[in-house]
């Protein structure tokens, strides 16, 4: 969904990978339309599983930007440099994120100097949707208002700070500041969500807006907001880009990989202990200690409360 609110991207198309019958057949249609295309560049950004790579040889295109990986040997980097590849560039588990996508630009003389955020669209409609929801809520436009993102994605839930510290945290923040607290997520968090309601007593200055937000009303909602509390996710990076202060939770990944790139208007919390970060491209992306995440456990409620109040009062 966020695709389609990406001015720069003109069109999309998606596989269905919901049975293998009709991946297959997505993909061969898909296949089919490129090649009518006749385009000129392809960039694949998948940087370990390679049925991209020969999705995209198949499509026809004169240059083809891709990945390699040191561990994947020499004879399959020739492989893919000589008959799939036209241009390799090597992944460098190192770098930020935004660098290493930018690096397959710059392989084919891109200008990658501006290192901005794309822009996500939003609409009239989406002011109105959220309006009209928050103002059911009883939460008016003059109102303050703090978003909370406790979730992580499925990929790796090790990424959640505790519950009961984002419960005390709320709580910390309500007897300090005169603002609204809204929590977001999506359907699959609503009953998490729920139980961190449960944990503050249903306080009726939060507000558990999970499964209610559209990617344009959650953008909406984080364009007007003070602050935004979030655990290392998706949402973060729709914040940066609309220009939102944030303070992010980062454990398993690290925020140089993954954080804000630029600092000014963000605050990472980050125990930085040995085991992390965890999560890679040669592990499947798993977290090592399998729900025992010490590494979001050693982060304090005070630490997080002194971050928030700094760039609160920014």
């Amino acid at each position: 969904e966020i695709c389609t609110r990406i001015k720069e991207i003109d069109e999309i198309m998606t596989v269905d990978s919901s049975s293998f019958m009709k991946a297959v057949w997505t993909m061969l249609g898909a296949i089919s339309y490129l090649r009518n295309k006749r385009c000129e560049i392809s960039i694949d950004l998948e940087f370990f599983a390679k049925s991209s790579t020969v999705v995209q040889y198949m499509c026809g295109a004169r240059v083809r930007v891709g990945y390699f990986i040191i561990q994947q040997g020499i004879l399959l980097r020739m492989l893919w440099r000589g008959n799939l590849l036209t241009h390799d560039v090597y992944y460098n588990p190192h770098r930020h994120a935004s660098e290493v996508f930018l690096a397959l630009g710059r392989k084919i003389g891109a200008d990658t100097q501006d290192m901005s955020p794309a822009t996500i669209k939003t609409s009239e409609s989406d002011r109105r949707n959220l309006n009209s929801l928050l103002s059911s809520l009883g939460i008016q436009q003059y109102d303050i208002l703090v978003v909370m993102n406790i979730n992580a994605s499925a990929l790796c839930l090790e990424r959640r700070w505790p519950v009961d510290r984002f419960a005390k945290l709320a709580v910390k923040i309500l007897s300090s500041s005169d603002v609204k607290i809204v929590l977001i997520g999506d359907a699959h968090d609503a009953l998490y969500v729920d139980g961190f309601m449960e944990i503050v007593q249903r306080d009726p200055r939060i507000f558990n807006l999970a499964g209610r937000l559209d990617i344009g009303m959650l953008t909406v909602l984080l364009e007007k907001t003070r602050l935004f509390i979030t655990n290392d996710s998706g949402p973060l990076h729709i914040a940066v880009s609309v220009g939102t202060s944030t303070v992010s939770l980062f454990g398993p990944e690290i925020p140089e990989r993954y954080g804000p790139v630029e600092r000014e208007k963000h605050s990472v919390v980050y125990a930085d202990i040995y085991c992390s970060p965890c999560l890679n491209v040669y592990n499947q992306k798993a977290a090592l200690c399998r729900g025992m995440n010490e590494c979001m456990h050693k982060i304090t409620v005070e630490e997080v409360f002194d971050a928030v109040i700094k760039r609160y009062q920014k």
